[in-house]
């Protein structure tokens, strides 16, 4: 069994070394993924420019053959909860 445990960064190192990263490791078992987004447009710029908020989509096309499990997590910030998008798990199938 291959695990890769990454902190995606909110894909703010580059959308497209980050998607070439998958492209390059399919062969992987298990992701589990941190800072990832799904959504959250609004608040997106509020921690910082270059977040990819369609990062689990863009990474479901590429690993097809595997299932997402996703566990929100809401930061408090201001007095308002803002949604993170950041533990994910993509299991291959």
């Amino acid at each position: 069994m291959k695990i890769i445990s990454l902190n995606t960064w909110g894909g703010r190192a580059g959308k497209e070394n980050l998607l070439d990263f998958f492209r390059k490791h399919k062969n992987i078992d298990i992701f589990c993924l941190q800072e990832v987004w799904e959504g959250g447009e609004a608040e997106a710029p509020k921690w910082g420019e270059g977040i990819d908020t369609a990062m689990i989509s863009n990474i479901s096309n590429i690993l097809k053959n595997h299932d997402v499990f996703f566990r929100a997590h809401y930061h408090e910030r201001n007095s308002k909860s803002y949604p993170m998008k950041f533990q994910t798990i993509l299991r291959c199938t």
